[in-house]
């Protein structure tokens, strides 16, 4: 089966933690950011994320003491199927996330994938 792949940006594999509230506060909890990309990301969470849902994310970037916000639709979403996952996995977009935490997150992980791609050559 040939798969079209529909990205518009490169996907950055990551490991980032933080938390989660859907609009409304009905459902919360901790999540882990496992890839970013610059209009959103794939996040791990304990609860089922509706399609459509808005949620606000706070995430921590390793060294710095500063969290970033941001505000994002759920895109898609279901249960984990990777070894060692547990809950459910989303797709978000970003909806809403200031230029300069955008700007810090990506520049994190831009670090960390050419750390990655270094070692390898």
């Amino acid at each position: 089966m040939n798969v079209q792949e529909r990205r518009k940006f490169m996907r950055f594999d990551t490991s980032l933690d933080g938390s989660y509230e859907a609009r409304g506060g009905e459902v919360r909890g901790k999540t882990l950011v496992q890839n970013l990309s610059r209009e959103g990301m794939l996040v791990v969470v304990d609860a089922r994320l509706q399609e459509g849902s808005e949620i606000d994310l706070h995430m921590s970037v390793p060294g710095d003491n500063v969290p970033l916000f941001a505000c994002a639709k759920v895109a898609w979403g279901k249960e984990a199927d990777r070894a060692g996952e547990r809950g459910f996995v989303a797709g978000v977009r970003f909806t809403k996330i200031d230029r300069y935490d955008k700007a810090r997150l990506l520049d994190y992980v831009y670090t960390q994938w050419l750390k990655f791609v270094r070692k390898e050559v």
